[in-house]
């Protein structure tokens, strides 16, 4: 007689393991959102700020209302139209580049220069920028991890069974250089 005890066993650890592989991609899934949270905060702040910067430029530089429409509209963007990860990437760098414009056109401007409000606006976006690189940086490290798991054996066949999908990678331009 062969004894059945051993298949059973298999059969147990093998149910345990799809169990514990399931129960791991469901808590990477629950700290990439908590990871996204995080970056949208840091966003908002990002957007804040370069509504306040946008009102301190028209209060001060004449010339400045096309650089500053340009910021203004990308801001409104970025905060309106992002549904998605690639969305939020591409507006969130329309208005990188849309700030990186005005602050290189009011660049050098005399009454900018000594504004004790203009300079701390540009140093809180510098930290800001710095705490959403970090955030990028830990997120895409996340990502990849979860990225692998769903592509190689044995997990893969759990991710498909489940339909766990990859997760796209973020690459998100600072406002600013640290120069300014």
């Amino acid at each position: 007689m062969i004894p059945y005890w051993p298949f059973i066993v298999a059969a147990l650890l093998a149910v345990a393991g799809v169990a514990f592989s399931w129960r791991r991609f469901q808590r990477q899934i629950g700290v990439l959102e908590y990871a996204w949270v995080q970056l949208e905060e840091q966003l908002e702040r990002r957007h804040d700020l370069a509504d306040r910067l946008v009102e301190l430029v028209r209060s001060v530089v004449a010339d400045s209302e096309p650089w500053a429409d340009n910021v203004a509209t990308a801001r409104k963007s970025a905060a309106e139209l992002a549904n998605s990860t690639a969305d939020a990437q591409r507006w969130e760098n329309e208005l990188a580049f849309a700030v990186r414009a005005l602050l290189d056109h009011v660049d050098g401007h005399p009454e900018l220069n000594g504004n004790v409000t203009f300079r701390n606006v540009t140093h809180r976006l510098i930290a800001v920028d710095g705490r959403i690189l970090g955030v990028v940086d830990a997120y895409n490290e996340l990502a990849r991890y979860y990225n692998r798991r769903i592509e190689r054996p044995p997990t893969s066949i759990i991710s498909r069974i489940a339909r766990f999908r990859p997760v796209a990678l973020l690459d998100l331009e600072p406002t600013m250089e640290d120069e300014h």
